[in-house]
């Protein structure tokens, strides 16, 4: 039996799948995923044996069997799969972000205090956050190809020319101020000084 994982990400806004298969085992020449014109299934062939996908939507809008093949020695393959967009339901393209809370959410409702489900503790009081933002979604850099013509990392050409002003996302990280809060879909980040009680 094949040992291995996947993702397969749904992105309505591009109309693609995100496919990641992760193997216990490196590839061959003999590895690879197959898609049938207008599947939801994705069928993986490693080391003689082979293994069924469940995609999240139809894909392969073409005539021919779609292939994704890795380069033999890794463990993962990936690829973007494009959907066939007749057969998705029209709710997945036009529905917004169903995070259970938004930055704009926490900005128009009542202070905000966080709290400890055990001990009651309070963590953040109430009015210590002023400010709410929603972060990007986690495969942001993936979707940059999408909106770049020049991506903000890559900033070769001016450190080649002595200049740190233009200095990649990455080497800088994420500047959290205080008093401002970050949303994400399943997690809040928040500056350590606006936290009360946490060791």
């Amino acid at each position: 039996m094949l040992d291995f994982t996947f993702y397969a990400e749904l992105l309505p806004n591009i109309q693609s799948i995100n496919l990641l298969i992760s193997l216990s085992s490196p590839t061959t020449a003999f590895t690879r995923t197959t898609i049938d014109p207008g599947s939801s299934f994705a069928t993986l062939y490693h080391n003689g044996e082979s293994a069924s996908l469940i995609l999240p939507a139809p894909v392969n809008p073409g005539k021919w069997q779609l292939v994704l093949k890795p380069t033999p020695g890794e463990l993962n393959l990936s690829g973007r799969l494009p959907l066939l967009l007749s057969s998705l339901p029209i709710t997945y393209i036009t529905r917004g972000n169903n995070a259970p809370w938004s930055a704009r959410d926490l900005s128009t409702s009542t202070p905000v205090s966080f709290g400890c489900r055990s001990c009651s503790a309070v963590l953040i009081p109430n009015g210590q956050i002023t400010q709410w933002k929603n972060l990007p979604s986690s495969n942001w850099v993936e979707m940059m190809d999408f909106w770049h013509c020049h991506k903000p990392f890559d900033n070769t050409q001016q450190k080649s020319q002595g200049s740190s002003q233009n200095q990649s996302l990455f080497e800088k990280g994420l500047v959290v101020d205080q008093g401002i809060g970050f949303v994400e879909r399943e997690s809040f980040l928040i500056l350590v000084k606006d936290c009360k009680a946490v060791k």
